[in-house]
């Protein structure tokens, strides 16, 4: 499989739904989230055969 990097960019607003639409997809594990840093932004190395596979 190949490794993709998904970053999910999000403002203020959308703090609190970015992290439970990622749970809805089962990914929140694999993410890490700069929001308390003022970065409002989630990163994940997700592994899958293909870029669609992967967002």
């Amino acid at each position: 499989m190949k490794r993709f990097l998904v970053i999910v960019p999000h403002t203020k607003a959308e703090c609190k739904q970015a992290p439970a639409q990622v749970l809805a997809v089962g990914f929140i594990t694999h993410f890490d989230w700069g929001c308390m840093d003022g970065n409002r932004t989630g990163w994940a190395m997700i592994e899958a055969e293909n870029a669609k596979e992967a967002t």
